[in-house]
């Protein structure tokens, strides 16, 4: 449940435009889950819009390194978007 009403509230604070708090809720969603891709292409989206590139990648490759633990195909690095 704590997952998923801050995944909501990460959601919403994209939308309203509020990046960084967009971007705090998808690294507490990691803090519970490193698993969570959902977390992982929205954290790195939301740090590439508010311009923090080098942190994005760095995500980006947190990200490849824990799907590959996995056994599942990452996707590619997302854009800027929410």
């Amino acid at each position: 449940a704590y997952i998923a009403v801050v995944r909501t509230l990460a959601d919403a604070a994209a939308e309203s435009g509020d990046r960084w708090a967009s971007i705090n809720y998808r690294l507490r969603i990691l803090e519970r889950d490193p698993y969570d891709e959902e977390a992982h292409l929205g954290l790195v989206a939301a740090l590439s819009t508010a311009g923090r590139h080098g942190e994005a990648r760095r995500f980006y490759r947190t990200y490849v390194a824990r799907m590959e633990e996995l056994g599942v195909e990452p996707a590619p690095l997302p854009g800027p978007a929410g």
